[in-house]
């Protein structure tokens, strides 16, 4: 995305989000709601040489497994914020009562379950890079370690997540080392 098409995007977002419209899907950019697929997409990519990762059952398998294990990462941070949307009118599902904790909590399980159930086919080391991604989501969202209210811990833990982890969850499912 050119630097100039990325301004206007963020431009019509604060625009929306003053007049108390939230922004329409197809001004932001796509990877602002899929934050960890590109960095995943570049270890796959990079692994077999440039070509899809789609192109090997293990890259399909492990993509399904990174997806099911983030999802719950988000699902959880949902769960450990519901007092904090309420009081700033956000993410209003788990916070409003209009989905039932219970159900968040058995999507929750249903996401861990499955990306375990994947990881039991994938390399031995695509399965230890998605058990660090899901210790970096618990303790990124609840105590003890509670990153994301402390400043430098925050921006650690994402790039860690998001980049690092990522990168290398991609990598070792379509080539172990």
């Amino acid at each position: 995305m050119s630097a100039s098409r990325f301004r206007n995007a963020a431009r019509s977002f604060k625009i929306n989000s003053r007049s108390g419209v939230s922004p329409s899907p197809n001004r932001l950019p796509a990877y602002s709601t899929i934050s960890s697929w590109p960095a995943a997409w570049r270890g796959f990519r990079t692994r077999v040489r440039y070509a899809p990762f789609a192109s090997t059952p293990d890259g399909r398998l492990g993509f399904l497994a990174r997806s099911a294990a983030l999802a719950g990462g988000y699902v959880l941070n949902q769960i450990a914020d519901r007092e904090g949307d309420r009081l700033n009118r956000k993410l209003f599902l788990l916070s409003d009562g209009l989905v039932p904790v219970s159900h968040a909590r058995a999507e929750l399980a249903g996401l861990r379950a499955a990306a375990a159930a994947l990881c039991l086919w994938l390399p031995w080391q695509f399965a230890v890079a998605a058990a660090a991604s899901v210790l970096l989501c618990v303790s990124y969202s609840l105590p003890p370690v509670h990153a994301k209210a402390r400043f430098p811990l925050d921006l650690v833990w994402n790039g860690a997540g998001f980049g690092a982890l990522a990168t290398a969850a991609g990598w070792v499912a379509v080539r172990p080392f």
